[in-house]
């Protein structure tokens, strides 16, 4: 195993600490700019929402 098997990402640190995560910089703003575009980005779209409910789900649920 590499010796960063054990890593785990930032933004599951933050859900994991009831954090907001960076989703809203890094895909919202690529969703952001395609609407703009009038570029259809429909996988950043459904990423984006998975995790801002994934992110909702853990700040209505913590013990």
């Amino acid at each position: 195993m590499p010796p960063t098997s054990a890593h785990h990402a930032s933004m599951l640190q933050d859900i994991q600490s009831g954090r907001r995560t960076e989703i809203e910089t890094l895909n919202g703003a690529v969703v952001k700019l395609a609407h703009e575009s009038g570029v259809p980005v429909p996988v950043n779209e459904v990423v984006v929402a998975m995790v801002k409910a994934k992110e909702s789900f853990s700040f209505n649920h913590r013990h």
